[in-house]
C-alpha cells in the first residue's frame, strides 16, 4: 500500500526566479534537495505544503497522512527551537521525519528538536554516529540520503572514460575556496608546484573575504565547457567544500571520469557505499598526493577501469526509485530500520586501493 506523506517544503530562496535562470544558464537544473525529493515522491504519495499550513489543517485532515516529513529549511526554526518544533508537529499522529539537507555532515539539530522526530534523514552523515553530540536514541534515528547532482541521473555509454587520445591535461579541478577548510588550497598549491599539466584553479566565493593567491587562481568554467574539461583530464580531483561530499563527487561518478578524492570521503555514510580502489581513489595526505597522481597518470587502463566502475556505482547510488523504497520503509517502521551499515562506513577493494606502481 502506498504511503501518504505530508511534506513541508523548504522556504523559497531569495531571488528564486533569478537562481532558476542561472541554473539553466549553467546547465545545472537540479538544486540540492532534488534527489531526496525525487526519491520521496517515487516511494510515497506526497502532498507538499508550506510549513505554516500544518497548523491550519484540521485534525481530521492530519489523519489522512501516514507520515510527516519536514525539510529543515522550511519556514521557521527547525534546527534550534524545540518549543516551536513541538508546537508544529505534536498534533501529527503518525511517524515524523526531519530532512537535513545541510552540506556539512556535522550539522545536526538541537537535542530537543531531535526528540520531536522519529527519523533524521541526513544528507551524507558521518559513518561513525558517535561523532554526533546526541543521545544514543537520537543518533539511532539517523538515516542517510543524498544531495542532488547538477548533471542529473546516470547515463548509458562510456562517458568521460574514453578515448585516452582525447585527454589533454593530467589533472583538472575548478572550484571556489570557502571558509570551512583549506583543503582546496593545500591540494592545489602542491599540484601547481609539481610540474604536472594542471588545468583549472581556484576562485573566491562572491562577497567572501577569502582571497586566492594569484598562482592558484583559475578561470570560472561553466556549463558545457565544465563537463568538457572533466572529459579532457586524465585525473579529476574531488576536494572538500563545505562538506566532504560535494556536487563534484557526484558529477565525476555521473560522467564516468576517473576521480581522486580527498580522504574525508572515507568518513561518510551513503545509502549505497562506494568501494575505494574500485569506484574511486583517495589520497592519504598532501605529501603523497602528487606521487599518487603521477602514478595514475601513467596507468590509462587502470584509470578507465575505475572510471567505469564509478559510473556503475553511481547508477546504483542515484536511483530515486530504489532510494524511495528505502525512505518509505523507514517511515513505515522507524524503530526497526536501524542504521546498521553506519558502523562500517568505508570499504576497500583489496590492494587496488593502494594505487598502481609508479
Amino acid at each position: 500500500m502506498t504511503l501518504n506523506v505530508c511534506y513541508l517544503r523548504r522556504s523559497p530562496e531569495r531571488n528564486e526566479r533569478a537562481l532558476v535562470r542561472l541554473r539553466k544558464w549553467w546547465r545545472m537544473p537540479q538544486q540540492q534537495d532534488a534527489f531526496f525529493e525525487q526519491s520521496l515522491r517515487a516511494g510515497c504519495a506526497v502532498t507538499t505544503l508550506a510549513a505554516p499550513w500544518l497548523r491550519r489543517l484540521p485534525r481530521r485532515w492530519l489523519h489522512r497522512f501516514d507520515a510527516l516529513v519536514v525539510n529543515a529549511k522550511a519556514l521557521g526554526d527547525w534546527w534550534g527551537d524545540p518549543a516551536y518544533v513541538r508546537a508544529m508537529v505534536d498534533r501529527f499522529p503518525g511517524p515524523r521525519a526531519l530532512f537535513l539537507g545541510s552540506a556539512h555532515p556535522a550539522h545536526m539539530p538541537a537535542e530537543g528538536v531531535a526528540d520531536a522526530f522519529d527519523l533524521l534523514l541526513k544528507r551524507e552523515p558521518y559513518g561513525d554516529l558517535a561523532r554526533y553530540p546526541l543521545r544514543a536514541e537520537n543518533r539511532d534515528k539517523i538515516r542517510p540520503t543524498l544531495a542532488g547532482c547538477p548533471f542529473g541521473g546516470p547515463e548509458a555509454g562510456p562517458g568521460c572514460s574514453e578515448p585516452e587520445a582525447g585527454k589533454q591535461h593530467d589533472v583538472f579541478f575548478a572550484g571556489r575556496v570557502n571558509e570551512a577548510n583549506d583543503v582546496r588550497e593545500q591540494a592545489w598549491s602542491r599540484i601547481v608546484a609539481s610540474g604536472l599539466d594542471a588545468h583549472g584553479g581556484l576562485h573566491p566565493r562572491p562577497r567572501a573575504e577569502a582571497e586566492v593567491p594569484e598562482a592558484l587562481r583559475g578561470p570560472r568554467i561553466k556549463g558545457a565547457g565544465y563537463r568538457e574539461a572533466i572529459c579532457r583530464a586524465r585525473i579529476n580531483l574531488a576536494l572538500d567544500g563545505y562538506g566532504p561530499v560535494t556536487a563534484r563527487h557526484l558529477e565525476l561518478w555521473q560522467a564516468k571520469a576517473f576521480m581522486v578524492s580527498a580522504p574525508s570521503l572515507r568518513d561518510i555514510w551513503l545509502h549505497e557505499m562506494p568501494v575505494e580502489g574500485r569506484d574511486y581513489v583517495a589520497f592519504d595526505d598532501y605529501d603523497g598526493l602528487v606521487d599518487l597522481l603521477r602514478a595514475y597518470r601513467d596507468q590509462p587502463e587502470e584509470r578507465r577501469r575505475i572510471a567505469l566502475a564509478g559510473g556503475a556505482f553511481y547508477a546504483r547510488l542515484y536511483d530515486p526509485v530504489r532510494h524511495g523504497r528505502m525512505i518509505a520503509g523507514w517511515l513505515q517502521d522507524p524503530g526497526t530500520a536501524g542504521p546498521a551499515s553506519a558502523a562500517h562506513p568505508a570499504t576497500t577493494a583489496g590492494s587496488d586501493a593502494a594505487g598502481p606502481e609508479a
